[in-house]
C-alpha cells in the first residue's frame, strides 16, 4: 500500500485516467448529458458516521504521499500534518454522490492533465518564486457521445516582490469544463461587469480577451482573438453561455470550454460539496454538452 499514492489522486503516468479513483475500475463512467439534470444530490445531505469516515480517510491515507512530488519514502514513517476532519468529510461526501450518479470523483488532480491548464503560472513581474496552481474535488464522467465533462475547484497562487516583503495573491475558481469536439486555440475571454452596447455582436458585448492565469489586462490581438473564439462560440452557444452561467469567465484549449468563476476562500467547503451549487455547475454541462450535440 505504501508505494502508491492515496485513492483519488493523481497517478502521473497514467494519461487520462490520472484522477479516476481505484474503486471505479479504473474505467472513465459514461453519463448521457440529459441525466446530468436529475442526479440524486441526498448524499450531500448525509453526515457520515465516525466509523465509515475513518475507513474512508484509512483507504485514502498513505503516509509518505506529497502533492508535489508523490510518494516519498523518506516521508513515510510519519504523517507530518493531517488534513481536518472537515476536509474528509467533504471528500467522503462527494464521493458518496459521485457513487450514486455513476460519476467519479478525485479529490486533487494534476493540471497537466487538463487540455490548456498550467500547472506552474507565468510571472508577470519576475521574481524567484514559482506560481502554481492545484485543482481540487473533481467530479468527472464522458457522455454517451464520447465528450467528457468536469466540476472541480482551481486554485491559482501568484507571488510578487522580492524575496522578503513579497505579496502573495491566492484566487480559487469554480471550473466547469466540457468538451465540445471543436478544436480551438488557446482562448481566454473576462466576463465584463458591464455590457458594451455599441458591440457588433452578444460575444464582444459581454467578454473582453484577457488572461485569466497571469493577470494581464491586455491582449495585442483582439480582433484575432474574438475570432478564434468565434470558431467554438456561435451566437446561437453564446447566448445559451449568458443565459445558464451569467458571471463566468471563459476558457478554450484544444476542444475543451471551461467557464470559470471566482469565489471567497471562505466559503470553500461550502462551494465545493453544496448541493445547490453542484446543481447549478451540472446543469450548466447538461445544456452545453447537449447544444453541441444538436449543432454538430
Amino acid at each position: 500500500m505504501l508505494g502508491f499514492p492515496p485513492r483519488g489522486a493523481d497517478l502521473a503516468g497514467l494519461g487520462s485516467l490520472n484522477t479516476i479513483m481505484y474503486n471505479e475500475g479504473m474505467t472513465a463512467a459514461r453519463v448521457g448529458w440529459e441525466c446530468l439534470a436529475r442526479l440524486d444530490y441526498a448524499p450531500l445531505t448525509v453526515k457520515p458516521d465516525p466509523h465509515s469516515l475513518d475507513a474512508y480517510r484509512s483507504e485514502c491515507e498513505v503516509p509518505g504521499y506529497d502533492d508535489a512530488v508523490g510518494f516519498d519514502a523518506e516521508k513515510a514513517p510519519e504523517i507530518q500534518r493531517k488534513p481536518d476532519e472537515s476536509l474528509w468529510r467533504r471528500r467522503y461526501q462527494l464521493s458518496s454522490f459521485a457513487r450514486a450518479n455513476g460519476l467519479t470523483y478525485a479529490f486533487r488532480s494534476n493540471p497537466k492533465r487538463w487540455a490548456g491548464m498550467p500547472a506552474k503560472l507565468p510571472r508577470p513581474s519576475g521574481g524567484s518564486f514559482d506560481d502554481v496552481s492545484k485543482i481540487h474535488d473533481v467530479l468527472e464522467a464522458v457522455s454517451n457521445d464520447g465528450r467528457g465533462f468536469r466540476t472541480a475547484a482551481m486554485e491559482l497562487t501568484q507571488c510578487s516582490g522580492a524575496v522578503t516583503g513579497r505579496d502573495i495573491t491566492f484566487s480559487h475558481l469554480i471550473v466547469v469544463a466540457v468538451q465540445t469536439g471543436t478544436l480551438s486555440e488557446q482562448v481566454c475571454l473576462k466576463h465584463r461587469t458591464r455590457q458594451h452596447l455599441d458591440a457588433p455582436d452578444l460575444l464582444e458585448a459581454n467578454y473582453s480577451p484577457g488572461d485569466l492565469f497571469a493577470g494581464s489586462k491586455t491582449v495585442k490581438d483582439t480582433a484575432g482573438h474574438y475570432d478564434r473564439a468565434r470558431r467554438v462560440l456561435t451566437p446561437e452557444l453564446s447566448t445559451l453561455i449568458l443565459q445558464v452561467a451569467p458571471g463566468y469567465d471563459l476558457y478554450m484549449s484544444s476542444d475543451w470550454l471551461y467557464l470559470m468563476k471566482s469565489y471567497a476562500f471562505a466559503d470553500e467547503h461550502k462551494k465545493n460539496a453544496d448541493p445547490d451549487l453542484l446543481r447549478e455547475r451540472f446543469e450548466i454541462a447538461a445544456q452545453i454538452g447537449a447544444h453541441t450535440i444538436r449543432s454538430a
